[in-house]
C-alpha cells in the first residue's frame, strides 16, 4: 500500500492518450464482475486496477490483490487480449480522518444529519482522477449496483450514482457502470465463473448499515443528500484533487482545515 506522492514516483506519466486503455475499481466480487462485463463490451486493450483504503477499513485487505490475479488468470484462461497492469493500491487513511471524520460535527450542524457512506464514495471515485489524468486515461470501470438482492446502499441508489457519473464527467472522466442494473447475487456469480473461488466477503466499513434506523429502514433522503454533495463535498473534494494533480501529494490537513471553512461559509 502506497500514499500518492509515492505513486506518482513510481509511475511514468503517459504521454498520449489512449481510449482503449481503463481504469478499473477494485474491491470485492462485483468489482471483477464489473471488469468482466466491461471486457465484453469494450475494446479495452490495458487496465489499470487500483483499490484506495482507508482508516474505516478493516477484515482481511488483501483480497483485493487476490482478485486481481483472479482476473488475470481469467483473461489468459479466455484469451482475452487486455494486459492487467500490477495493483495501485493507494492508503488515503489521513485524507479521510480530515475530510470525512473531521466534518462529522459541522455537517451535522449545518445540514442537521450526517452519514459518512455517499460522500465517502465520492472521495474514492475523486481520488481516481489525478491517476487517471497522470496515465491519460478517462474511462473508470466501477461495481456500483442498485440493488444487492433487495438491500439497497444509500451510496449506490440510483440518483446517487447518476450523479457521481455527472460529476466524474465534469472531470472529463466516465464512469463506467457496467453491472449497475443487476439485482440478484447468482447473476453476478454466473459472470464469474465456476473458477471463482474468492468467497470471502470483501473487507468492510465501520459506518456500513450506518445509515438505517432500528427498522433496518433508509431514513436519510435523496435530494439532501445529493445537496450535500453539491454544496460542499463536491467542491471540498474537487480542490484537493486539483491540488494532488499540481503537487503530486495529499495537502496539508490545516490547508484542508482551511478549505472546509471557506465552504462551510458559503453554504451559511
Amino acid at each position: 500500500m502506497i500514499k500518492f506522492e509515492d505513486f506518482f514516483r513510481k509511475y511514468d506519466k503517459s504521454k498520449q492518450f489512449n481510449e482503449q486503455y481503463y481504469i478499473a475499481e477494485i474491491a470485492g466480487r462485483d468489482s471483477i464482475a464489473a471488469i468482466i462485463t466491461a471486457l465484453n463490451k469494450y475494446n479495452i486493450k490495458k487496465i489499470f486496477p487500483t483499490a484506495i483504503f482507508h482508516s474505516g477499513l478493516y477484515g482481511d485487505l488483501s483480497i483485493a490483490s487476490r482478485n486481481v490475479n483472479f482476473l488475470k488468470k481469467f483473461t489468459i484462461h479466455k484469451e482475452i487480449n487486455c494486459e492487467i497492469e500490477t495493483l495501485i493500491s493507494l492508503d488515503i487513511s489521513t485524507l479521510f480522518n480530515s475530510v470525512i471524520l473531521k466534518t462529522l460535527t459541522i455537517i451535522q450542524k449545518h445540514y442537521g444529519f450526517f452519514t459518512p457512506c455517499v460522500s465517502c464514495h465520492l472521495l474514492l471515485h475523486l481520488m481516481r482522477v489525478p491517476i487517471a489524468k497522470y496515465l491519460r486515461v478517462n474511462r473508470v470501470i466501477t461495481g456500483e449496483r442498485e440493488l444487492h438482492d433487495k438491500i439497497i446502499k444509500i451510496n449506490q441508489k440510483g440518483e446517487i450514482l447518476e450523479l457521481f457519473k455527472s460529476l466524474l464527467k465534469n472531470q472529463e472522466i466516465e464512469l463506467i457502470q457496467p453491472i449497475r442494473k443487476i439485482s440478484i447475487g447468482r447473476e453476478i456469480s454466473t459472470i464469474l465463473g465456476e473458477n471463482w473461488s474468492n468467497e470471502e466477503e470483501q473487507y468492510n466499513c465501520i459506518f456500513s448499515g450506518s445509515y438505517t434506523d432500528e427498522n433496518g429502514e433508509l431514513i436519510h433522503n435523496s435530494k439532501d443528500l445529493i445537496m450535500q454533495i453539491n454544496d460542499f463535498y463536491y467542491p471540498l473534494f474537487l480542490e484537493i484533487v486539483n491540488y494532488i494533480s499540481s503537487n503530486f501529494k495529499v495537502p496539508y490537513s490545516n490547508w484542508i482545515s482551511d478549505k472546509i471553512r471557506n465552504y462551510i461559509v458559503k453554504v451559511k
